[in-house]
């Protein structure tokens, strides 16, 4: 119930256009179009865009950051076909699963899960034209760890991050966030 409360407050804020966001980013495809925004294995999202026959302008953004506890980014878990995305996607939103660095087998120690958050929206940002999404909406949600690399992506000041695409000019800002820090995701199907 906290997560659909979070999304359904997230999406609000985004639909009333009550803010004026220096931010972006993007989606694409059926079926989930992968993106990197580094070097790294696991520095890739998943971007499925709501239909464009229903929906052919560019589209809301809400990108999902999942749990995992900084060991191992439970990407799987994010699914447009599923609730609560289910909703979100059938009414018109992309959908971005955010994959992050990971301390399993990697360097995932802090900052390095914050810092993929930011080139993260700055890959989607710097390609919204080309995938269709509308820049002036994104938002960015997590649960547990996948909230705290969201609140970064809320809070922090731009940044270029060391060792991801270059994309100068491109605002790491996101402009609405939520963040449920105690879901169970092993009650999702």
């Amino acid at each position: 119930m906290r997560r659909l409360f979070a999304a359904s407050v997230l999406c609000a804020l985004l639909s009333a256009g009550s803010f004026s966001p220096a931010v972006s980013c993007a989606a694409v495809g059926s079926g989930p179009t992968v993106l990197s925004y580094g070097s790294g294995a696991d520095q890739v999202m998943k971007v499925w865009l709501a239909d464009q026959q229903l929906f052919p302008g560019p589209q809301k953004v809400f990108m999902v950051g999942p749990p995992g506890g900084y060991v191992t980014a439970e990407l799987t878990k994010i699914d447009p076909a599923v609730e609560p995305w289910k909703g979100l996607h059938d009414a018109g939103w992309a959908i971005v699963g955010v994959d992050y660095t990971t301390s399993y087998g990697g360097p995932g120690v802090y900052p390095q899960p914050f810092l993929d958050a930011v080139a993260a929206v700055q890959t989607l940002r710097f390609n919204a034209a080309a995938l269709g999404i509308d820049p002036e909406r994104i938002g960015f949600y997590g649960s547990a760890t996948g909230g705290t690399i969201a609140l970064w992506a809320g809070a922090a000041p731009d940044q270029q991050v060391a060792g991801a695409t270059d994309y100068t000019g491109q605002s790491s800002v996101c402009p609405a966030v939520g963040v449920d820090c105690c879901t169970n995701w092993e009650e999702l199907p």
